[in-house]
């Protein structure tokens, strides 16, 4: 799970792909009942769409009130330098190129 702050008054794709004024922040700085929420919401929505390898599922956490706001479900996130993707990856000590060769593996044996 990240957290991500921005300086930008609306995080744009222009603001995303410069990544200037922006922050990830891995692991999120949020209470781990949080945490365990919005793996519950997240693993019903990748259901919900019979979601296969994998997604990145976003959500808004609003500041006064922390109701949390699904955003969208992303089932090909991008994989560069500023993606949050493998940022998140290679915090599980988990290389790119070990997931990728998962994604392979595990969509060969889907074809059989």
């Amino acid at each position: 799970m990240k957290l991500k702050k921005t300086e930008h008054s609306y995080y744009d794709s222009a603001a995303k792909s410069s990544n200037v004024g922006t922050s990830k922040i891995i692991p999120a700085d949020v209470p781990n009942e949080l945490v365990a929420q919005l793996q519950e919401y997240s693993l019903r929505l990748f259901k919900a769409v019979d979601g296969q390898g994998l997604a990145r599922v976003d959500f808004f956490l609003e500041n006064i009130t922390n109701r949390i706001v699904f955003n969208e479900i992303n089932t090909f996130p991008t994989m560069t330098e500023f993606s949050v993707y493998p940022a998140l990856v290679k915090t599980m000590n988990y290389a790119p190129s070990d997931l990728i060769d998962k994604l392979i593996t595990m969509a060969l044996a889907r074809k059989k």
